[in-house]
């Protein structure tokens, strides 16, 4: 995928500004911490940004993962919040077949 290919990135100031703090303050996942400086280095509000390649080499990611996370970006129309934090489950996780109580009495029952 082109650098012509990705989906356009531009950042208003705060959401700029919000996005550093979040890079630069130690309190927060390390998935939002990539996320944000995503989507700080393909901002094209401060200069043309470089193309994915370059991108996912300076903050340490697949390229795939810049085309991913621009794209979420448009998709949730610009909301930076919602792009750069984890995606809840659809569905809740699959109940396990066998349960602790059910694997306690088993373990007892073969002593």
């Amino acid at each position: 995928m082109a650098r012509s290919s990705l989906p356009s990135v531009r950042l208003s100031a705060e959401d700029r500004e919000w996005l550093t703090r979040t890079v630069r303050t130690g309190v927060h996942p390390a998935q939002e911490v990539r996320r944000s400086r995503i989507l700080l280095e393909l901002d094209e509000g401060v200069g043309e940004p470089p193309g994915r390649r370059a991108v996912a080499e300076k903050v340490g990611v697949d390229p795939q993962t810049i085309a991913n996370v621009a794209r979420e970006y448009v998709k949730h129309e610009g909301d930076v919040g919602v792009t750069i934090r984890r995606k809840k489950q659809s569905t809740p996780p699959v109940e396990p077949i066998v349960t602790g109580g059910a694997c306690h009495d088993f373990c007892v029952s073969r002593r």
